[in-house]
């Protein structure tokens, strides 16, 4: 049974979001090796800062215990995972941007380089729907269910687009309880904790959560400085250090956020070093990339602030919704931890994502003083470089704000 041992683990960010080489679906929905996919891919490629390190190393734990479990049975029995694995499921969870495909992708380039002959499923939450709808209309169930029951490894990108969908998530339980019983592995994403999904089934839930949980954050300070580095080498950029800091210190972003603005910085960096050049005798020559310094940083910040961001009452809804409560909760007297828990939430988000002022957002906030809500913030913000899981929830939100 998989197990994580204390983990090893000093990388630093997902730098590259790219399919792994060489691996892809196959028209039913499956995946297989190619020539490229045999070459060995390695779990190093996410680099991972101390808010993701648990969740990467406990990648590497499933991957390694996956392999030495099946070569060990199949030294017995032969290419059947049947006959002695000891199967696992693994559940990562965190928003958008934060590395979840790419540690996916990659486990299943490992997979295949290290275990050619076990077959892998891979599906994302909206193929499962789809594909098991289709397969009940055409009366084909029954093949539908053989492909990915007879998996070795089954992977189950975004489950939460199931979260409406009663009789997919029937299947998915079944399918789950299928796979637990031949030992096969298994692994799931989803955006948020599976415990939070008001309309999952409570069997399903438990099934999730009875499994191995980690949490996938977005990039602390310091990873956001260290992705940037690396994404601005791959690309050949050169980053004033102080702009480097300016740029990792400006608000949270996910790796991919972070790989656009380095492409906004590159071409705004590109233009006006032609324009420049143009004034002299001396034209930018073909291939040349200028530095991006302080100057253009500062510009790319005071020119792309973002939106007038979301409202306090939004923040509360929003939050509540999350923690399972009433708006009016967050801004009652009421001292329940749970309660307490999530207006801290929405306070930080409400000091880290509007102009409000600490006086104007207590006032919204049951009439709190500003001292109470600055100690709100600061406890929060302990908690935002400590604890992994509150890290995922504050970027859930943020996303989901984010989206309106």
């Amino acid at each position: 049974m998989f197990e994580l041992s204390q983990p090893d683990s000093s990388h630093l960010a997902a730098t590259d979001g790219a399919h792994a080489a060489g691996f892809g679906a196959s028209g039913n929905g499956g995946t297989k090796p190619t020539g490229e996919g045999r070459r060995p891919a390695t779990l190093r490629g996410f680099v991972a800062g101390e808010e993701n390190r648990l969740p990467l190393a406990a990648v590497e734990k499933f991957l390694d215990d996956a392999v030495s479990s099946i070569e060990h049975a199949s030294d017995a029995a032969g290419a059947n995972i049947d006959a002695g694995a000891c199967g696992g499921l693994l559940v990562l969870h965190g928003p958008s941007g934060t590395g979840k495909t790419h540690l996916v992708e990659t486990l299943l380039a490992q997979w295949s380089a290290r275990l050619p002959e076990y077959a892998a499923v891979a599906l994302s939450g909206s193929e499962f729907a789809e594909q098991y709808a289709d397969a009940v209309e055409h009366d084909r169930i029954d093949g539908f269910q053989s492909r990915v029951r007879s998996a070795d490894l089954f992977v189950l990108e975004d489950a939460g687009k199931l979260a409406a969908k009663s009789p997919a998530q029937w299947e998915l339980l079944h399918t789950l309880d299928a796979l637990e019983q031949r030992g096969a592995y298994v692994v799931l994403t989803l955006d948020a904790p599976p415990q939070t999904y008001d309309l999952f089934l409570p069997g399903l839930i438990g099934r999730l959560t009875a499994g191995f949980v980690f949490p996938l954050a977005s990039p602390s300070q310091a990873t956001r400085r260290a992705l940037l580095a690396e994404l601005a080498t791959a690309r050949g950029l050169t980053i004033d250090p102080k702009a480097l800091d300016l740029l990792a210190a400006d608000r949270e972003t996910t790796v991919r956020e972070l790989r656009g603005t380095l492409a906004s910085l590159e071409a705004e960096a590109l233009d006006h070093a032609r324009r420049e050049a143009a004034k002299t005798l001396f034209p930018l020559r073909p291939g040349e990339v200028p530095t991006i310094d302080l100057a253009i940083v500062r510009r790319f910040l005071a020119n792309h602030g973002g939106g007038e961001g979301p409202t306090l009452k939004q923040i509360v809804e929003q939050t509540a919704r999350h923690f399972g409560l009433r708006a009016a909760d967050l801004k009652s007297g009421s001292r329940r931890r749970s309660v307490v828990t999530a207006r801290d939430t929405a306070v930080f988000l409400a000091r880290r994502l509007t102009k409000k002022s600490l006086q104007e957002i207590g006032e919204y906030f049951g009439g709190r003083d500003h001292t109470t809500i600055l100690h709100s913030c600061r406890k929060l913000e302990a908690a935002d470089e400590l604890d992994p899981t509150h890290r995922a929830t504050i970027a859930t939100l943020r996303e989901r704000l984010a989206r309106g």
